[in-house]
């Protein structure tokens, strides 16, 4: 081999070899705005809020979970409001109360005041409960609540967030809890 088709020849060898390890590193699913969260590791399906974006999205990892890890969040801001959609997974210890288990493993920086009593609910044939919290940010009243569908030994969290007046996002993400299903 010549000289100078080996000067060109080795570079290429060389690029050729690195993009071909290239392909095997994790990657996060795409950020895409679907009309409809699919999660078929979890079995789980909804429609998501109407006009949010996604701005969030990982795979559920292999394992326990110490900790709530958040599969999906959706965010919608209009005019002074914003309001977030968010889907959790955590194991929680055998006979330990959700409200204590997220006093000590928070979701998000802030502080929340559960209001009221959990309340039973059922969302096509499979039971959950809601949580109610109210919270204060930047002088705002905020709300959240989070409904829980418990599915062996792990529970799946929906936990949304919003302004106190903001109806329309408290409108769209009802929609939403309300078109869970599960495999």
């Amino acid at each position: 081999m010549s000289t100078s088709l080996r000067a060109v020849a080795l570079p290429v060898f060389v690029l050729v070899a690195l993009s071909a390890g290239c392909h095997d590193a994790p990657r996060a699913p795409a950020l895409t705005n679907e009309t409809v969260y699919q999660n078929d590791a979890v079995g789980i399906a909804f429609v998501t809020p109407e006009g949010w974006t996604l701005f969030a999205k990982t795979t559920l990892p292999p394992g326990p979970l110490n900790r709530p890890i958040r599969l999906t969040a959706y965010g919608r801001s209009v005019e002074k409001f914003h309001a977030e959609f968010e889907f959790y997974a955590v194991d929680v210890p055998p006979g330990t109360d959700l409200l204590d288990y997220l006093a000590g493993h928070k979701i998000g920086p802030d502080v929340w005041t559960p209001v009221g009593k959990p309340s039973a609910l059922t969302v096509h044939g499979v039971p959950a409960t809601r949580y109610a919290f109210a919270g204060v940010k930047a002088d705002a009243k905020k709300r959240r609540d989070i409904v829980a569908f418990p599915r062996g030994d792990r529970q799946f969290l929906i936990a949304f967030t919003h302004h106190d007046d903001d109806s329309q996002a408290r409108d769209q993400a009802q929609k939403a809890i309300d078109s869970v299903t599960w495999k």
